[in-house]
């Protein structure tokens, strides 16, 4: 594999699993926790555990889908190893997702959990409309890096070397 090829493949691997990972946290958010609710009731502890016990289970779920998905794509990248940098690419994005999936689980469900903490503390709790479509605008440019990327690797380097 020529070095054009090589970071073409280092690229799609990073940004699809970018991809991956925003669009899972954009659309299945971490459930938000209050336990500012929990001192008003009679068992504070339990309250609490309960809360976080949401929290778990979307990490769980999120931990799942995220290994399922890695899985799913080294299948693809070995269909289409025949088409080295893009094969390569989607192999090393599944790997990617099984490697730093748990870590992106465990950072939604934390935020969460924080935003939770900053709510008990007087804290801000509402967000503006632009920290809002953050997530929405990264996922956007995640998705045009992506698609380009496989694009140039398909139709640039793929067909010249043949």
């Amino acid at each position: 594999m020529d070095l054009a090829k090589l970071f073409v493949a280092i690229g799609i691997a990073f940004l699809l699993s970018l991809l991956v990972n925003s669009a899972l946290s954009v659309f299945y958010k971490a459930p938000t926790v209050n336990y500012s609710a929990c001192y008003t009731s009679e068992d504070v502890t339990g309250c609490i555990e309960e809360q976080s016990g949401g929290l778990e289970t979307h990490q769980l779920v999120n931990q799942l889908i995220i290994g399922f998905l890695s899985v799913l794509a080294i299948a693809i990248g070995f269909l289409l190893i025949d088409k080295v940098s893009i094969g390569s690419g989607v192999i090393g994005a599944g790997v990617l997702g099984l490697l730093f999936g748990s870590l992106v689980s465990s950072l939604s469900s934390m935020l969460s959990a924080f935003s939770s903490i900053s709510s008990l503390a007087g804290g801000a709790t509402s967000l503006s409309t632009l920290q809002k479509a953050m997530p929405y605008i990264n996922l956007t440019f995640l998705l045009i890096g992506t698609i380009a990327l496989i694009s140039f690797a398909y139709f640039k380097l793929e067909k010249k070397s043949k």
